[in-house]
């Protein structure tokens, strides 16, 4: 017995070095892959303060994750920052760092983004400072297979900070303090996605604020079908300050446009609830109304 134990002891010792040493043998590898696929496909400066690599966090899988990561636009918005993130995790297949062929995937099993900054600016010329997807004209039609595949089981935002100005309309809109979570087997080409959604936001056009820090939330599960495009709403409630909504139907994307079949309810709303989303603007101009009555 005291020989069976010592086995077993030396045997823990061992997987317990390999857990240690893993990350360490394999983090330059999972790097370099990483911004080889970055660098092949984005027209941005790429840059981010730390990276980890760890097999304890979410045993057996493996968990990447980078810390201030930077996206820095190039020409004609160079020097403005498109993205900053204070904290991305992904959890990914061990067996993908450890056997993985060189013309297989690295498969996503989830994600996680924390403390980010996503700022989209369209200039008066209608160019858009997102646009810097490399173009794929000179790419041969027997192109290498793409480094990453989906097979998301779960993945969450918290805290992010999403800005978007039209210079030519003088739109504006930011998402503050989102946060956002989604479960789904994204493996299967059919599946239920249920998502939880809270956020704050601002609208405002031409100088004219529409809504200013508005508390939404938004409970959803939304059945995705992704042989036929199709995207259906099922069970959700949207809360927009007070006043609440249920939707039904869903979208599909077609090859010559999109097909919508889309309608809404108010299941228990009053009339006052309607009012508090007159836009900041126009708020003096009703101070003092008396309402009474359901709004359906």
């Amino acid at each position: 017995m005291k020989k069976f134990f010592k086995i077993i002891g030396i045997i823990f010792v061992v997987l317990v070095l390999l857990l240690v040493s893993i990350p360490f043998l394999f983090k330059n590898t999972i790097k370099e892959k990483v911004m080889e696929a970055v660098n092949e496909s984005v027209d941005a400066q790429i840059s981010f303060n730390d990276f980890s690599l760890s097999l304890f966090k979410n045993f057996p899988n493996a968990t990447v994750e980078v810390d201030g990561l930077k996206v820095i636009n190039n020409a004609p918005f160079e020097g403005d920052t498109l993205a900053y993130v204070g904290n991305f995790s992904a959890k990914v297949n061990l067996k993908d760092i450890l056997f993985k062929k060189d013309n297989e995937p690295y498969k996503l099993l989830g994600f996680s983004i924390a403390d980010a900054v996503v700022s989209v600016r369209i200039n008066e010329a209608g160019k858009g400072n997102f646009d810097i997807a490399k173009s794929t004209s000179d790419t041969p039609d027997s192109e290498e297979p793409n480094n990453f595949s989906l097979d998301l089981n779960e993945y969450s935002i918290d805290n992010l900070r999403f800005t978007f100005k039209e210079d030519g309309s003088k739109i504006s809109v930011i998402v503050d303090s989102l946060y956002h979570k989604g479960k789904g087997n994204f493996a299967n080409q059919v599946l239920d996605l249920e998502t939880t959604t809270a956020l704050k936001l601002s609208f405002a056009s031409d100088g004219t604020a529409f809504l200013r820090n508005n508390v939404v939330t938004l409970d959803a599960i939304l059945g995705i079908d992704l042989n036929q495009q199709k995207y259906t709403l099922k069970d959700n409630t949207l809360k927009l300050n007070d006043l609440e909504l249920n939707f039904e139907g869903f979208v599909q994307l077609l090859e010559d446009g999109q097909l919508y079949d889309l309608s809404f309810k108010t299941p228990k709303t009053t009339f006052k609830n309607c009012l508090d989303l007159i836009p900041a603007a126009y708020k003096k101009s009703i101070e003092g109304v008396q309402t009474t009555g359901e709004f359906t």
